[in-house]
């Protein structure tokens, strides 16, 4: 089932290594979207939708990416943390995510992020990230992006 939010945004499925990523941790399929009206990456279920844009890649220097190839692989990686984490999180019918927050107490979202995003930096050590903005930069090479502001 493809979700409201992203079902007629340009979608496609994400390169190999970020489904093997993906999967040797947990998850399912990855997909990449580009479209300015999804403002941020999802998860529904085990399958992870990355939002591809970099308008606000600056924001993610606080975990110590260099670049906007590098901060989209942050977010990759932050979901797969939810994921690798047991996090609940499958979006609604809205797409909102409000299934996580619904009888969620903020304490509890809080704790996710911070394991997920505890996760991500733990990756970012890794040989992986090094290898996924690799993976990354080669997609970027062939994708044409949709208004592209960055």
């Amino acid at each position: 089932m493809i979700l409201e939010t992203i079902k007629n945004s340009k979608m496609e499925i994400a390169p190999p290594l970020f489904q093997e990523f993906s999967s040797e941790h947990g998850g399912e399929a990855v997909y990449f979207i580009d479209d300015q009206a999804v403002e941020r990456s999802y998860r529904h279920g085990l399958t992870i939708y990355v939002n591809v844009r970099a308008e606000y890649w600056r924001n993610y220097i606080q975990f110590g990416v260099e670049s906007w190839e590098e901060a989209i692989v942050m977010k990759f990686l932050h979901e797969a943390g939810h994921i690798y984490c047991g996090h609940s999180g499958t979006l609604d019918e809205k797409g909102d995510g409000t299934s996580l927050s619904r009888g969620a107490s903020k304490e509890y979202q809080d704790k996710c992020e911070r394991e997920a995003w505890q996760a991500a930096i733990a990756w970012k050590q890794s040989r992986s990230f090094e290898d996924l903005v690799c993976a990354f930069k080669d997609w970027v090479s062939t994708h044409h992006y949709k208004n592209r502001t960055w």
